[in-house]
């Protein structure tokens, strides 16, 4: 059995000042200035995790941290997310190098998308185009969210508009009519089936409160937003003559969530050097941004990059 270090920023408007123990993480300030207050708008988990493997490790570590801060959120009603922050695992047993694994992770402002004559184009099409629901506003709403789980939930919601419904041969029941879902939208069964299968497809089990872990072993293969939104586009496509650019490179571009990052398997090149996430992070970002003041800050004179993981890691 091995034992890691394992340290995690979390991006939240919540301001924390005293460090506080919570299910095995230790929480503190990712950064805090005693003058003006804390900085960075973030904060820092921290946690120890035994384990046969270091994938092992980090995949509970951020099962437990995501239910963490899911929590969080919802007890400090702001804005709390983890899943693109930096982060930095280190095998505490048999490892004399120190040897770890780091992504680094910043905010970066996003690239616009040029409105043009093609678009112009799409959105006289639409004129044609006849609503069976609110089809756009869902859209809308799916392009605007900066969540995995909130933009999947306006994609169903999108799918239910544009399909809509049907009255049951017997009763006066209206339900979505999954079976155009099926086969006019979407035109792949395996799909319809990951998402709108009796029990446990994905979307049922999201909208009806069940839990759904995306990072699991059971949905790893997918990318349900990429998925569904390519074939939501096909069907205006086809169906409805609007054209829209397929080459878009991250699609659904808003101003939060944007993120420069960079991650491998990293040595320091000094024994002594402290092997904390923030000043690693900051330590890439100063490099990598040509601010470099001292060779504290430099990444590059601090840590040699590994081809590949460690062995026995």
């Amino acid at each position: 059995m091995n034992r890691y270090h394992i340290e995690h920023r979390i991006t939240s408007v919540a301001e924390l000042y005293d460090p506080f123990e919570f299910r095995g993480f230790t929480l503190k300030p990712w950064n805090i200035d005693w003058r003006s207050g804390t900085c960075g708008g973030a904060w820092s988990a921290i946690k120890k995790i035994e384990a046969e493997s270091v994938n092992e490790a980090f995949s509970r570590f951020r099962r437990e941290l995501f239910s963490v801060v899911d929590r969080i959120a919802f007890v400090s009603q702001c804005y709390t997310v983890a899943g693109h922050d930096p982060f930095l695992v280190l095998k505490t047993n048999d490892n004399e190098l120190r040897q770890l694994y780091f992504r680094y992770a910043e905010e970066k402002s996003v690239t616009p998308l040029g409105f043009l004559k093609p678009e112009i184009a799409a959105l006289k099409a639409l004129e044609a185009y006849k609503e069976k629901g609110d089809v756009f506003r869902y859209l809308c709403e799916f392009t605007n969210a900066t969540t995995h789980y909130t933009r999947l939930t306006m994609l169903f919601s999108a799918l239910e508009a544009m399909a809509g419904e049907r009255v049951e041969p017997k009763g006066r029941t209206k339900k979505t009519d999954k079976d155009y879902i099926k086969k006019v939208i979407f035109k792949d069964t395996d799909l319809f089936e990951k998402v709108f299968g009796y029990g446990n497809g994905v979307r049922n089990r999201l909208l009806h409160g069940g839990k759904v872990d995306l990072g699991s072993d059971e949905h790893k293969d997918n990318n349900y937003i990429e998925e569904i939104y390519a074939e939501i586009l096909r069907y205006f496509r086809e169906t409805h003559g609007v054209v829209l650019n397929t080459d878009v490179v991250h699609p659904q571009r808003t101003p939060l969530g944007n993120h420069s990052s960079w991650r491998g398997w990293i040595e320091p090149i000094q024994a002594s050097d402290e092997l904390d996430l923030l000043s690693i992070n900051e330590s890439f970002k100063n490099t990598h941004d040509g601010g470099v003041s001292d060779s504290t800050s430099d990444f590059n004179k601090r840590f040699i990059s590994l081809d590949k993981a460690p062995e026995g890691y």
